[in-house]
């Protein structure tokens, strides 16, 4: 099937509109191509729709054709060439030269994506040895190559850095001494050379240094000039050096001599110490703001070194970060960072440096815990979380959290915890949404530490906590409620934590969020019954609804599936349908009788027929839950007084067909894996299972009705790609200039149907 589909697709590459508005489908066509010849026998393909033939017709026969189905037709060749390997190459060779001339001409096309196209076909041909011989012979291919790494097309920069990356991963590296453009990189790393170029000269080094060619960057010296462009006006140049150094220092043994800041070998505790003095060297000169954050971001850079030094006791900039502390807290500062000072006299500047040194103190407590031991050292960190000015940039809030979080897990003091706490507290009755997300988020992490939750549980201040959290959950801004909501559902989602839960209880904080539950805001209302879902997953959470009035709350589930909004009814079947899974659906008012409040026929008829997708799907979700807790109850029933079934009632077997049938592609899945659930857990156990199997009537019929659907059928429905590959059920020979089909009786036109 995916042979002949592919084969029409291919054939009808010379008929493909020139009218096509949505770019993106000339991509489809590819991946699936691409997908469709990485699993079939590519061969076989070819000789049914003879693949060069339609390509070199596509591209050098159709007048005037558009540069996009050109690209699509190279893209794919290279693509056959990749899977083919060198007997594809050779028919391309002999019977179709013409196309490998129009892939070099390509190279250097006006059309940036012709180009790009042409540049990834010769990545993919160097993958067999023909391809790679005649790249290596085609000499204005290579000189076109090497000079691409320099276009003004990112995408086409980043194709040719793929492409060297690729030749240093072969073993033949004769293309490579051709195409080698490391002087011509080497050239352009220069602070006075034109700024895109540089740019796209470090992807190229970012390219080489992510896949660790260590012997190539030091025997041609390649990244030598690239420190010297930390002192580039170009913003994006400075990072794109240290995203080099990062990676660098990730991995390689002696930066120093690959920098070219060492003759001799070195060790990783000496590149540390000399990136530690060229920082504070900077630091100290810088004149210009973006001067100042690149040197201190070159310092957090170079603790990735530290990360990996055998000592690290004696080599901690501690003074240096402390100082930069300083610098935006105090009138007074040491006298060599006088020019920091002078240069952070906005908020916006001391937000972005205080930032970058959160960061850098909070990789320094990770490395080596003993640098927050001091009570001066927690000095600057409540300085920030007690002044309004600097928590409410996001940043800085989440980069000092995280340095008081690190440090708490370290040290575990109750006093730090308890004045933490009532830092966070007090930011909690002046923050926006934003910042308390954050807030909670740190709460959240606090609690789920055994000890430290243990202790925040048990602290003078927990119970101030809770108040404060109570009072958010009436908040007049309907997003802080949720917040709030969303941070108790958190405390029981899994895995689950003992403290976590313990904290929630303990203060009784799912009985505030039970009382949202009917909020006049949707959104508020589908957060606190997700809380309600996940206690009811929970053990603990589940025996403190039953000794609460909460059962009056799941008894009353069933009405709110008859909520205005979709995304409370998803969230109302959510919570039924873990209740049936978790605990036999106990505590659900079910009826047979049409009712608003109760779980009954006529209401899971309506969820089937619901206008929500998601709702539908729930739906054959539930069916399913139903159908395991009836086969459940049915060995009781054995051993009791006959009784109606509720599952025996809702006409479950019909149901599901008409969700299976359901014109949204979704719903059939999940349609489809329940009732494929249901066959298989019963159909091998029919067979081998008693008389008495067979004299339950309902079974019976049910699975009897469930089996009349074409399963395989119904499987091939299921497809993401079903829609468009509709599309590539075309008929090749048929297709003309026009789209009005010869014969008024076939309309598969091509892939003007898009």
């Amino acid at each position: 099937m995916d042979i002949e589909r592919a084969s029409n697709i291919i054939k009808a590459f010379p008929n493909i509109s020139k009218t096509i508005v949505d770019d993106t489908l000339y991509e489809k066509v590819l991946s699936y191509l691409t997908l469709v010849i990485s699993t079939v026998d590519i061969s076989k393909l070819n000789d049914i729709c003879h693949i060069f033939q339609s390509i070199h017709k596509a591209c050098l026969e159709i007048p005037d054709q558009d540069y996009r189905v050109t690209t699509l037709c190279i893209r794919f060749m290279g693509q056959v060439i990749y899977h083919g390997k060198d007997s594809l190459f050779q028919e391309l060779q002999t019977g179709y030269p013409e196309l490998l001339l129009l892939v070099t001409n390509g190279i250097r096309s006006s059309e940036g994506a012709l180009r790009r196209a042409c540049i990834e076909c010769c990545q993919l041909y160097i993958h067999c040895s023909q391809g790679y011989q005649w790249l290596l012979n085609n000499k204005q291919a290579t000189s076109f190559i090497t000079f691409a790494i320099l276009d003004q097309s990112n995408y086409v920069v980043a194709e040719a850095c793929r492409l060297f990356s690729t030749l240093l991963t072969l073993h033949d590296r004769s293309l490579l001494h051709v195409m080698d453009p490391s002087s011509l990189i080497i050239s352009i790393l220069h602070p006075q050379c034109d700024e895109k170029q540089i740019i796209s000269a470090l992807d190229f080094c970012w390219e080489i240094v992510n896949i660790k060619a260590i012997e190539y960057m030091r025997e041609k010296k390649l990244l030598h000039p690239v420190i010297q462009l930390l002192c580039s006006t170009n913003r994006i140049i400075r990072s794109r050096v240290l995203e080099i150094l990062s990676v660098l220092f990730r991995w390689d043994t002696d930066p120093l001599q690959t920098l070219g800041l060492e003759d001799t070998a070195s060790t990783v505790d000496t590149a540390y110490e000399k990136f530690v003095f060229i920082s504070n060297t900077m630091i100290t000169q810088a004149m210009k703001m973006d001067d100042l954050m690149t040197a201190v971001s070159l310092l957090d850079t170079s603790l990735i070194l530290l990360s990996r030094s055998s000592s690290v006791q004696d080599k901690l900039p501690t003074g240096i970060l402390f100082s930069l502390f300083d610098a935006c807290f105090l009138d007074l500062v040491h006298d060599e960072y006088k020019n920091v000072k002078s240069l952070v006299k906005t908020t916006r500047s001391k937000n972005n440096l205080l930032q970058i040194i959160l960061k850098s103190m909070d990789k320094l407590a990770s490395i080596e815990p003993k640098i927050m031991v001091q009570d001066h050292h927690f000095t600057q960190i409540f300085n920030i979380l007690s002044n309004s000015v600097f928590y409410s940039d996001a940043r800085v809030l989440k980069s000092c959290l995280a340095l008081l979080e690190t440090s708490l897990y370290n040290h575990k003091q109750p006093e730090l915890l308890t004045k933490s706490i009532r830092s966070l507290i007090d930011m909690m009755d002046e923050s926006d949404c934003k910042s308390l997300v954050i807030i909670l988020e740190a709460i959240d992490n606090l609690l789920s530490h055994d000890e430290i939750g243990t202790l925040l549980t048990e602290c003078s201040v927990s119970g101030t906590l809770v108040e404060a959290l109570n009072n958010k959950l009436f908040d007049t801004e309907w997003n802080i409620r949720d917040v709030v909501i969303n941070f108790v559902g958190q405390l029981f989602k899994e895995p689950w934590s003992k403290t976590k839960i313990q904290f929630a209880l303990n203060f009784d904080l799912p009985l505030r969020v039970f009382d949202r539950i009917h909020d006049n805001e949707a959104y508020v209302r589908a957060s606190a019954l997700q809380v309600l879902t996940s206690m009811i997953k929970c053990k603990e959470g589940w025996c403190y609804i039953q000794k609460d009035e909460s059962m009056k709350l799941v008894a009353s589930l069933p009405s709110l599936l008859h909520d205005d909004e979709a995304f409370v009814r998803r969230a109302a079947l959510d919570c039924i349908n873990c209740l049936v899974a978790y605990q036999s659906g106990q505590g659900i008012k079910i009826e047979y009788n049409e009712s608003k409040d109760s779980l009954n026929p006529y209401v899971v008829q309506r969820l089937v027929n619901d206008q929500d997708c998601d709702v539908r799907i729930r739906a054959c979700t539930l069916i399913e839950k139903l159908w395991i807790v009836y086969n459940q109850e049915k060995e009781s029933r054995k051993r009791t007084p006959k009784k109606e079934m509720f599952f025996e009632n809702i006409k479950a077997a019909e149901l599901l067909v008409e969700c299976a049938r359901d014109i949204n592609r979704v719903v059939r899945v999940e349609a489809f894996r329940v009732i494929s659930s249901i066959l298989l857990e019963k159909g091998p156990k029919e067979a081998a299972t008693s008389k008495r199997e067979f004299e339950d009537e309902f079974t019976s019929q049910f699975l009897n009705v469930l089996s009349g659907l074409d399963m395989t059928r119904l499987k091939e429905s299921l497809s993401p790609e079903h829609l468009y590959e509709e599309a590539f059920d075309i008929n090749a020979d048929m297709m003309t200039q026009s789209i009005v089909p010869s014969d008024p009786d076939d309309d598969m036109n091509m892939l003007d149907c898009y």
